[in-house]
């Protein structure tokens, strides 16, 4: 809207409306894994493999993956896998009776800082001790 104040030749142009910036990214979003968000990961083999699959429109090609288990830090041997239109990571786990109510994690990030936290606690059965 744009206003003359009096007769002094003072005018200008202002707006009504606030300029409200908006952060568009978003953290990644899960599109499946193994095992499934709130089960337990059991370890009832030598060794036994957890998966995530994710999508993020904002970024979908700079994603990290970050594995770890609880008390023993970030886990090496992620190994990358592709979907469609979603990026991936699994990592194989091997059979540690320390690890029996442990949590494993993995935390995706994009590259504009927004993350995805899953975790699961880890159950080794009796009978595989």
């Amino acid at each position: 809207m744009c206003i003359s104040l009096g007769v002094v030749a003072l005018s200008g142009c202002f707006s009504p409306w606030t300029i409200v910036e908006e952060d568009l990214n978003k953290p990644p979003e899960l599109r499946a894994s193994s095992p499934e968000v709130g089960e337990p990961f059991v370890l009832d083999l030598p060794e036994k493999t957890a998966f995530v699959f994710v999508r993020d429109a904002n970024d979908p090609l700079d994603l990290e993956f970050r594995w770890t288990i609880q008390g023993f830090g970030v886990q090496g041997g992620a190994v990358p896998i592709q979907g469609n239109n979603e990026q991936g990571s699994q990592l194989v786990v091997p059979r540690n009776d320390d690890f029996d109510d442990r949590v494993l994690s993995v935390r995706v990030t994009d590259g504009f800082g927004e993350a995805l936290t899953l975790e699961w606690l880890i159950e080794i059965p009796e009978v595989q001790r």
